[in-house]
């Protein structure tokens, strides 16, 4: 009996030992070089103010009614031709202005790429920190009364 009760353990020892062996088998081990790159803080802003509001009887005319402003551009050969401007609606050459109702109005920057396209003939100002251009209608064929927005994106080039 007790030869029988020594094999049964021995085997019961060597089972656990075996399952200890073969769950050390699945872990495995690999190193990697991992690198990443920091930039440059930007400076660079765009800031909106509005100039006047827009009438509703303002149909089929060019109102400039805003101006954004851009800040902490370096460089001395900066023009407009370094701006792109883009926005969600992503117009042929405008901005699509917004209200929560649904209603919307066209808009643009006289010289300047928006989503893409020059609708006017392009500009080569030079541009320096401070720079204002004019946001205005583009002969709309209805205004409705209401808040309207956009989310507009100035891309500098050449910095």
């Amino acid at each position: 009996m007790k030869k029988i009760k020594s094999i049964a353990l021995s085997t019961i020892a060597v089972a656990l030992f075996g399952s200890a062996a073969m769950a050390n088998a699945a872990d495995l081990t690999a190193n990697t070089s991992v690198t990443t790159t920091v930039q440059e803080r930007s400076g660079f802003t765009a800031s909106y103010n509005e100039i006047r509001s827009i009438k509703e009887t303002d149909l089929k005319k060019i109102v400039n009614f805003g101006q954004i402003t851009l800040n902490g551009m370096t460089g001395d050969h900066l023009s407009i031709r370094n701006l792109e401007l883009t926005d969600p609606n992503r117009g042929d050459g405008y901005f699509t202005f917004t209200s929560p109702e649904g209603n919307s109005f066209k808009a643009s920057i006289y010289g300047v790429k928006i989503n893409g396209n020059i609708p006017q003939p392009w500009l080569a100002d030079k541009i320096y920190n401070g720079y204002k251009l004019t946001v205005s209608t583009l002969f709309n064929e209805s205004l409705v009364p209401g808040r309207y927005s956009d989310v507009i994106t100035v891309i500098l080039n050449g910095q």
